[in-house]
């Protein structure tokens, strides 16, 4: 007999909607002794990845599904729970290659996204990408209902490259860069002026961090004082 037990899945603009509206909510942040701050939740840091620019750049790819009904033995099994089961019901010939999550990894992205990779066989350039994306409090918990794409890894790495964010600082009146993927744990920094080009990966949280290491490269490499300054 069949029920009305289904995986549920979202579209991006709904799930980006949900974002939208937690970040218009207010909350109360724990600075330690005593000290709080308010700020808007979930909002992307200054050197984050936003989440939203990552889904809008996924956007395309996306494929709506019609929720997956299941029978009462399938229920009372969990299947319904798994997303690797539903995938693999869903697109016939679709091997899971395993999840993972922003979180593991310490991704410089606003929102963490836990994700699941399908390939198939018999097609090796196009390949099935479920992900939910993280919400609020607990990582183990308080996830968007997930969302399927189907695209190819060029595809993937070209919405992971529109994403990326890039931020300009200045050093002794001339220009530097700083990209952050969230790809990699570390941003990139890269700074050059008539005599002198840098460019190397670092972790940072703000983009003063960066203008310090800045100086003290140049410093080591001139042994003179440098200004710097970061741009608003």
């Amino acid at each position: 007999m069949w029920n009305t037990y289904y995986q549920k899945t979202e579209t991006v603009d709904e799930v980006i909607r949900e974002i939208e509206f937690g970040r218009g909510q207010s909350q109360l942040f724990d600075l330690g002794l005593g000290g709080q701050e308010e700020r808007k939740y979930n909002s992307p840091d200054e050197l984050e990845v936003d989440t939203l620019d990552f889904l809008r750049a996924l956007k395309p790819y996306e494929v709506r599904l019609q929720p997956y009904f299941m029978t009462d033995d399938d229920y009372r099994n969990e299947n319904y729970f798994y997303i690797e089961d539903y995938v693999e019901r869903i697109f016939v010939g679709a091997k899971s290659s395993g999840g993972d999550n922003t979180f593991n990894h310490n991704s410089p992205i606003s929102n963490d996204i836990e994700s699941y990779l399908f390939t198939f066989p018999e097609i090796e350039e196009r390949f099935v990408y479920a992900i939910r994306i993280h919400l609020h409090g607990d990582i183990r918990g308080n996830y968007s209902p997930y969302m399927i794409f189907s695209l190819s890894c060029e595809e993937y790495f070209d919405a992971v490259y529109e994403a990326s964010r890039k931020v300009e600082f200045e050093v002794r009146g001339f220009s530097g860069k700083i990209t952050i993927s969230q790809m990699e744990e570390e941003i990139r920094v890269e700074y050059e002026d008539e005599e002198r080009k840098l460019d190397f990966y670092m972790c940072a949280e703000s983009v003063n961090e960066v203008v310090e290491r800045v100086e003290e490269e140049l410093k080591e490499l001139v042994g003179g004082e440098v200004d710097g300054k970061a741009d608003e």
